[in-house]
C-alpha cells in the first residue's frame, strides 16, 4: 500500500448453546477519510491559535506604541494627563494624599549645542530611567516633551514626595558612566505640588508643580521647591550668586508654612546611609516639617490605578442597585504568587499575558456557575480586573446566597490543577483568597476592598497551598494591630530598640567555639521582647527588612571588628538573608562596600539562605551568591532538608555548609525517619566536601548521636541560647566548660549503634 488507511475493527464471539466460544465475527469500518478530516481541523486549529497569538502580541505592541514616549518607554504626554485624571479623581474620593513633580534639564539647550542632539537624546534617556528608578510601583513618569518630564506621585505626602524627588535629584547629578558614557554632568531643578495646596483638578495640580519648578530654575537650579500661594504673588529673587553652595536651597519666597530645607535635612545624616529607604528620609524631612511622630505607609503593591478606578467605580453602582433588591454583594481579592514570579523572572509582558490567562478562566468558571442573581440590569453581572502585581480581584453582584461564593472560590482553585505554560516555563498557580460581603463586611468600596484584602492575608498565613478566608472582625483587629506594630516597628529603628543577640557555633569534635549567629531582637518599651516570627515577617512585608539587614550587618562588623582587637582573631558571625533583599540586584555590591568600609575581613562573615531566596529568580540569586563567594564570605544553606529543591540548590549555588533543620534534630534518637534523614544528609554533604551544622541541639543524648554520626558543627541550647553581647564575650573567652562536654560524651559507637537499630 502507498497510504495508509484507517479502520474501527468490531469483534463479537460466536458462541454454541453451551455459551462456549466457538469462533469471532470481525468486522473492519474504513475511517480514513473521517481521520483525515479530523486531522485538516486540527491544523486548521492550530493555526488558528497562532494567528490569534500574533494579534495579541501585535495589539500589544499597538498599546504600547500608543501609549509610551518612543525614546523613553515613559508614558506620553496623552497617557499620562489620562492616568492623571484617574489618580486625581481617585485621590479626592478617598481623601488621599497626591503629590506632582515636574522636572527638568538645567541648561539643556547648552548640551545640545554642545555635544549634538545624540548625546542630548541620551541625556533625556537618562533623565526618564533616572526617575523610573527612583520612583514606585504605582507611580506615574511620563515626558511632557523636549526634556520635561512629570512624576506623579498616588498617596505620598509632601515629606515623602520631596524625599524622592531629592534621591532623583542626587542620582542624576551623580550620573551614570557606566551605562550612559557620552552624557556629560547634568543637573536637574524640581517642583512639588500637593493635591492639599487646593487643585481643582489634574491639571491645576501640574501647573503648580510647573510654578515651583520656575521658582527653582530662577533660584539657582539644581533644587527642589515646593509650589505655595505666596509664589503666585511674591516676586522670585535670583540668588544664583557666585560662589554659592551648590547643595543650599535658597528661601525664594515667604511662606506661610516652614520653608523645607532638603539639604540640611538630607545632610543630617551620615554618608553611609545615603542610599537609605524613601520613609527613612521623608521621616527627617517630617521632623523639619514639626509634623511629629506620625508614620506614614504608602500601599506599595498598588501597580494599575485605572484598573482599580474602575472596580471601585463598579463596587460603588452595585452598593447602589443591591439597596433596592435587599440583596448581597461579595468581593474576592485572590493572590496568585505565579504572578510575581513570572514577573520578576521572565518580565512585564509575559506577567501580563498570564493575568490575562488567568482572568479569563476565572471569567469562564463564573459563566458556568450560577453564582450571581437573576434580573441584574447591568451589562456585565460580574467584574474581573487585576489590581497589582499579584492580585486579582473578582466582584459578585446580586448574589441569592453567600454559600454560592465557597463553591466558587474551590471552583477558584481547581484552575491550579494543571500548570500553565509561559515562555516554556512552567508555573503551577496557587491561590489565597479573602472574602468581604456587602453589607456584612463594610459599607463603602473602601471598606469592602480594605476587609477583602485583610482576609486574604489571613488566608496567606495558613501556610499551605489554596486557602481562602471570609472577612471577621478579629481578622480587622489583627489588621489594625499589625499597622500599629508596623509604626512601632519603624520607631524601633530609628530609637535603637533593635538589639543583636549571638548563639554560639560549637565544634563537635573539640568544643571550640567556631562562630557565632547573629539574631535580632526587638525591645519593645511597652510590650518586652517581641518575637521575631512576629517581626520580621512584617518587616519583609513592608520593606523595613532592607534597613534592618543593613543595620544589622554594621553593628556585626563593628562587633567583630571590637573582637578581634580584644584578641580574639578567629571571631566570625553567620547573618542571615531574607529572600526579600534578593529582589535587589546591588545587594552584593552594597553588601562588599559596607563590610569593606567597616575594615573586616569577609572571611569573617558567612551569610546564610534558605531555599526560598529563589523564589524570585533562580538565575538572579545564583549571580548574588557568586559574588558573594568570590569576595571571599562564607554561604550555608539554611533549614535543609525542609525544602522541595534543597538538593538541586547545593550544585546551582556556591555554598560551603549546610545547617540541617532543627525539627529533624529534635526527635531523630527515637524516630528511625529523623534519624534516617539525618544519617543521609550528613553522608552526602560529606560527600561534597560540605560542612554540616545541627541546629537544635538540646540533650546530650543528640549530642551523642551526631558525635557518632561525624556531624561537623551544633547549635543549640545545650551550648547556649541568643547570648548578650557581654555574655558571647565571655563564652570566647572561657569557653572551658562546653570543651568538656564536648570531649567527655561517649564515642565508642553505641550512639551510631542506636541509631543503626532505629533505622532498620
Amino acid at each position: 500500500l502507498k497510504e495508509n488507511y484507517a479502520f474501527n475493527v468490531n469483534v463479537s464471539p460466536i458462541t454454541a448453546a453451551d455459551e462456549t466460544i466457538k469462533g469471532a465475527l470481525i468486522t473492519f469500518d474504513d475511517v480514513t477519510e473521517l481521520e483525515k478530516r479530523n486531522d485538516e481541523i486540527k491544523e486548521a486549529m492550530d493555526r488558528l491559535e497562532e494567528t490569534q497569538q500574533e494579534i495579541l502580541e501585535q495589539n500589544e505592541e499597538l498599546v504600547r506604541l500608543a501609549t509610551r514616549d518612543p525614546l523613553t518607554n515613559s508614558l506620553n504626554r496623552r497617557s499620562l494627563f489620562e492616568l492623571f485624571d484617574v489618580v486625581f479623581l481617585e485621590a479626592v474620593e478617598n481623601d488621599g494624599e497626591l503629590c506632582c513633580l515636574m522636572v527638568d534639564i538645567d541648561f539643556f539647550k547648552k548640551v545640545n549645542d554642545t555635544y549634538g542632539h545624540g548625546v542630548g537624546d541620551e541625556a533625556i534617556k537618562f533623565m526618564a530611567n533616572t526617575l523610573t528608578e527612583y520612583s514606585r510601583p504605582n507611580d506615574l513618569v511620563g515626558r511632557l516633551g523636549g526634556e520635561e518630564f512629570v512624576v506623579v506621585l498616588p498617596g505620598a505626602d509632601v515629606p515623602l514626595a520631596t524625599a524622592i524627588g531629592e534621591k532623583m535629584r542626587k542620582a542624576l547629578e551623580a550620573g551614570d558612566k557606566e551605562k550612559y558614557p557620552s552624557v556629560p554632568h547634568l543637573t536637574a531643578s524640581f517642583g512639588l505640588a500637593t493635591i492639599f495646596d487646593e487643585a481643582i483638578d489634574a491639571k491645576e495640580l501640574l501647573n503648580q508643580s510647573d510654578e515651583g519648578l520656575y521658582v527653582a530654575k530662577e533660584t539657582g537650579r539644581n533644587r527642589l521647591i515646593r509650589w505655595t500661594e505666596a509664589m503666585a504673588s511674591e516676586p522670585v529673587q535670583n540668588n544664583n550668586v557666585a560662589g554659592a553652595p551648590e547643595e543650599a536651597i535658597i528661601d525664594a519666597v515667604v511662606a506661610s508654612e516652614p520653608t523645607i530645607d532638603v539639604s540640611n535635612s538630607v545632610q543630617a545624616s551620615n554618608d553611609d546611609d545615603v542610599d537609605e529607604s524613601d520613609a527613612a528620609l521623608a521621616n527627617i524631612l517630617r521632623k523639619d516639617l514639626n509634623l511629629g511622630d506620625n508614620v506614614y505607609h504608602e500601599d506599595t503593591k498598588i501597580k494599575l490605578p485605572p484598573e482599580k478606578a474602575l472596580l471601585v467605580e463598579r463596587i460603588n453602582q452595585a452598593i447602589t442597585r443591591v439597596k433596592q433588591y435587599q440583596s448581597k454583594i461579595a468581593l474576592l481579592v485572590i493572590n496568585i504568587d505565579a504572578l510575581q514570579r513570572v514577573n520578576d523572572t521572565l518580565g512585564t509582558l509575559p506577567s501580563e499575558k498570564l493575568s490575562k490567562t488567568i482572568i479569563a478562566r476565572i471569567k469562564d468558571i463564573l459563566e458556568k456557575l450560577d453564582v450571581v442573581g437573576e434580573g441584574i440590569e447591568s451589562e456585565h453581572p460580574f467584574t474581573v480586573s487585576r489590581i497589582n502585581g499579584n492580585e486579582i480581584a473578582v466582584l459578585l453582584p446580586d448574589l441569592d446566597k453567600s454559600a454560592l461564593v465557597t463553591s466558587f472560590v474551590y471552583s477558584i482553585f481547581s484552575i491550579g490543577n494543571e500548570p500553565v505554560i509561559v515562555e516554556s516555563n512552567q508555573f503551577y498557580l496557587n491561590a489565597n483568597i479573602g472574602v468581604s460581603v456587602y453589607p456584612s463586611h463594610g459599607d463603602t468600596a473602601d471598606e469592602l476592598l480594605r476587609n477583602a484584602s485583610n482576609a486574604m492575608q489571613e488566608a496567606k498565613q495558613k501556610h499551605d497551598k489554596n486557602n481562602f478566608q471570609f472577612y471577621s472582625k478579629e481578622i480587622g483587629e489583627r489588621s489594625k494591630q499589625k499597622l500599629q506594630l508596623e509604626a512601632q516597628l519603624y520607631r524601633a529603628i530609628e530609637q535603637g530598640q533593635l538589639v543583636i543577640n549571638y548563639q554560639p557555633r560549637i565544634s563537635l569534635r573539640d568544643g571550640d567555639v567556631l562562630g557565632l549567629e547573629a539574631l535580632v531582637r526587638w525591645q519593645h518599651p511597652q510590650m518586652g521582647i517581641v518575637p521575631p516570627d512576629d517581626f520580621i515577617p512584617l518587616a519583609e512585608q513592608t520593606g523595613l527588612i532592607n534597613d534592618i539587614s543593613k543595620w544589622m550587618l554594621k553593628t556585626v562588623c563593628l562587633q567583630i571588628k571590637h573582637w578581634r582587637e580584644m584578641g580574639y582573631p578567629s571571631a566570625s558571625v553567620s547573618i542571615n538573608l531574607s529572600p526579600v533583599e534578593f529582589r535587589n540586584p546591588d545587594l552584593a555590591d552594597q553588601i562588599i562596600t559596607i563590610v569593606r568600609d567597616a575594615g573586616v575581613p569577609a572571611e569573617a562573615i558567612e551569610f546564610e539562605i534558605t531555599e526560598s531566596v529563589v523564589m524570585h529568580s533562580v538565575d538572579a540569586t545564583a549571580v548574588i551568591l557568586d559574588k558573594l563567594d568570590q569576595a571571599g564570605f562564607g554561604l550555608a544553606l539554611d533549614d535543609f532538608g525542609t525544602g522541595y529543591s534543597s538538593l538541586s540548590y547545593l550544585k546551582t549555588f556556591p555554598v560551603r555548609k549546610v545547617k540541617i533543620d532543627r525539627s529533624f534534630i529534635k526527635d531523630f534518637g527515637e524516630n528511625k525517619s529523623d534519624a534516617a534523614i539525618v544519617a543521609g544528609i550528613i553522608s552526602m554533604a560529606h560527600s561534597m566536601s560540605l560542612t554540616v551544622v545541627a541546629e537544635g541541639v538540646e540533650h546530650k543524648e543528640q549530642l551523642r548521636y551526631l558525635q557518632d554520626l561525624g556531624c561537623n558543627e551544633g547549635q543549640g541550647f545545650l551550648f547556649g541560647g541568643a547570648l548578650s553581647v557581654e555574655k558571647a564575650t565571655n563564652l570566647l573567652d572561657n569557653s572551658s566548660a562546653i570543651k568538656f562536654m564536648i570531649n567527655n560524651e561517649r564515642n565508642d559507637g553505641s550512639a551510631l549503634a542506636d541509631i543503626n537499630r532505629i533505622a532498620i
